[in-house]
């Protein structure tokens, strides 16, 4: 099955009626050698498919702030640390909100909300961005995770 025309059709049944499923798009990223959980595929020619396809997976499922996490790891492996510093903020506040109503999948939601803050900072000091990474290190209030990314702050700013 040729994957670009798998591509095609998707985007044809977005548009109609029949939609596009999680599954669906799950299925183009295994084809295309990548997967739902932000690998990339090895052929630099479907990357721009397999952004798209994490893009759709957020919309399609967009209460679950492990969708925006594993595309953020993606962004940042690529060295697109803006763009995956918000991603980080978006899944830090969909796992507070998860958190809060007790509607998270395994238990560790606030955990994993702080988690995501201190991967946003770290991007923002991969981007060159000291004053906003500053900002939202303030916003983590795990004592450890702060601390370190207050001190890789302090460490950038020596540089």
């Amino acid at each position: 099955m040729n994957a670009s025309l798998d591509y095609r059709q998707l985007i044809d049944r977005a548009l109609g009626d029949a939609g596009v499923t999680y599954r669906d798009l799950e299925t183009l990223l295994m084809e295309i050698g990548s997967d739902p959980y932000g690998e990339l595929p090895a052929d630099e020619g479907s990357i721009p498919a397999a952004l798209d396809c994490f893009n759709a997976i957020r919309e399609l499922e967009d209460d679950d702030g492990a969708h925006p996490a594993n595309q953020a790891k993606t962004l940042d492996e690529t060295g697109r640390h803006t763009e995956a510093a918000s991603l980080h903020l978006k899944a830090a506040e969909l796992f507070a909100a998860n958190a809060r109503a007790g509607t998270g999948t395994t238990g560790d939601e606030a955990d994993w909300s702080q988690s995501e803050l201190w991967h946003a900072v770290n991007s923002l000091l991969a981007a060159e961005r000291p004053l906003t990474a500053a900002i939202i290190a303030r916003r983590i209030g795990d004592e450890d995770l702060r601390r370190e990314a207050e001190q890789s702050l302090r460490e950038r700013l020596k540089t």
